[in-house]
């Protein structure tokens, strides 16, 4: 009976695979759904749900999904799943969310440029300008030729009606 289980949700996680990969995530989460629910705490079906949601782009359950899986395993909160989660809050128009989880990143990851400019677009997109200001400066501090930060500054500056600010970012 055990090894019977077992090779059905092999045939599961192989149905899930193909109905994502030809466009079909849609159709993969009630799939996805009954494993995690029949394996309740398992991280990797956790991990699998989250991914399957984002293929499908229902961002506030990838969001929950996301949580619920560092939750079950705190060692997955590497750099690349919080870029999925900022972008999973950023799809979501959640720019004050995808902004504190960019700060949570960056005080995991404090010389990442690129976190810290999500951090400042996110930050700017939810109105927070002085703060995304900040967060670009220290961007700018860890690669100062990044590509596109100077620009994102110059706007921040335009943003602020600091036109001379703006022109001295670009130059």
């Amino acid at each position: 009976i055990v090894e019977s289980r077992r090779d059905g949700e092999a045939v599961r996680q192989q149905v899930i695979a193909t109905l994502v990969n030809s466009g079909k995530a849609e159709e993969a989460v009630p799939i996805i759904d009954s494993l995690v629910k029949a394996n309740p705490g398992d991280p990797q079906y956790m991990r699998t749900r989250w991914l399957v949601l984002r293929a499908a782009k229902r961002y506030k359950d990838a969001v929950a999904a996301g949580q619920a899986y560092a939750a079950a395993d705190p060692t997955v909160t590497d750099s690349s799943y919080y870029l999925r989660m900022i972008a999973d809050y950023g799809s979501d128009s959640a720019y004050a969310k995808a902004s504190e989880m960019a700060a949570m990143a960056t005080q995991k990851y404090p010389k990442s440029a690129t976190l810290w400019a999500l951090k400042a677009q996110n930050e700017r997109k939810a109105g927070q300008i002085p703060a995304a200001v900040q967060s670009l400066h220290q961007a700018l501090a860890n690669d100062p030729k990044a590509p596109g930060l100077q620009m994102l500054l110059a706007q921040l500056y335009v943003d602020q009606n600091q036109p001379d600010s703006a022109v001295a970012a670009v130059k």
